[in-house]
């Protein structure tokens, strides 16, 4: 990642319809988060390239065929290229290949796919392009759309990121559905979801409070939690403060005397002292403020 960006990858086999989506909204400010660095095609005359181009977005093409038909060789091929350019996130628009898991492994919740259905309906092997709806004509529905997911090692089976829906029409066809289709607008929406949770660094973890049997959070003691006695050194048992229980903060805002050692009925530290004798009023204060 540079300069707070996500570095895309985009992968592609033709028109690059939905790669002109993503250029159009990261030059419209839509995608802040990320940054496309890199378009592969596994065509040569996919016009997506000529899209590429065009943006100036290097673009390369890696073939099965080039790598000898063979399909570890293929995406080893696609690996360097992405290694190379330090992708974060990988995009599959309208790219009509197989990855294999152990692709997909090397790359979790990193790779992206825009699919023409309402996933799990009309989704998985053999569902692509018309044929999705043409599935979904056929079957009657009155609602389809989009999705974009996580891809695994499943087609179509990964976790789902953002679904649009869209009203069938009693004179759709295949065709008409393909156009009114949101992919295009929703397949923008995840990646700058997606990116943006990349280069976001999480959160850190709530600290455990470390309370005293008094029930109060000792961090935000004024004198934190104390389990020796300041003046007979006995050690409070099992880790608790030398309170015994009772919280000197909490007493003195219910004016109360303020609590001191079990042991020696001395007051555990000098801090305490002062406050008891009532020589710093605004201390005393502020402690009823925080308590009361």
């Amino acid at each position: 990642m540079s300069g707070g960006k996500a570095k895309i990858a985009v992968l592609v086999s033709g028109g690059g319809t939905n790669l002109q989506a993503l250029i159009d909204a990261q030059s419209r400010g839509e995608i802040p988060h990320g940054e496309i660095v890199l378009v592969i095609a596994n065509k040569a005359d996919a016009y997506a390239l000529i899209r590429a181009e065009k943006a100036g977005i290097p673009g390369v093409v890696i073939t099965k065929k080039g790598c000898g038909g063979d399909q570890e060789a293929f995406e080893d091929a696609i690996i360097a290229q992405l290694e190379a350019c330090d992708v974060d996130l990988i995009v599959l628009a309208g790219f009509m290949a197989i990855l294999s898991k152990r692709f997909t492994d090397t790359y979790p919740r990193r790779i992206l796919n825009v699919h023409p259905s309402l996933i799990p309906s009309f989704c998985g092997e053999g569902f692509y392009g018309l044929r999705v709806h043409e599935a979904a004509l056929a079957k009657g529905v009155k609602v389809t759309g989009a999705t974009v997911h996580y891809v695994n090692e499943i087609p179509d089976g990964g976790e789902i990121i953002l679904q649009k829906a869209v009203n069938i029409r009693p004179d759709d066809t295949p065709e008409s559905l393909q156009k009114r289709l949101a992919e295009w607008k929703i397949l923008p929406r995840a990646v700058e979801l997606v990116s943006a949770e990349l280069v976001t660094p999480p959160a850190p973890p709530t600290p455990e409070k470390d309370l005293s049997v008094c029930g109060i959070d000792c961090s935000a003691c004024l004198y934190r939690k104390q389990e020796t006695c300041a003046g007979c050194r006995q050690v409070a048992p099992e880790g608790n403060c030398v309170w015994n229980g009772r919280c000197a903060l909490y007493d003195c805002a219910a004016g109360r005397e303020l609590a001191h050692c079990g042991q020696c009925g001395e007051f555990p530290c000098e801090m305490l002292k002062e406050w008891a004798s009532g020589e710093n009023p605004e201390r005393i204060q502020n402690l009823m403020d925080l308590n009361g």
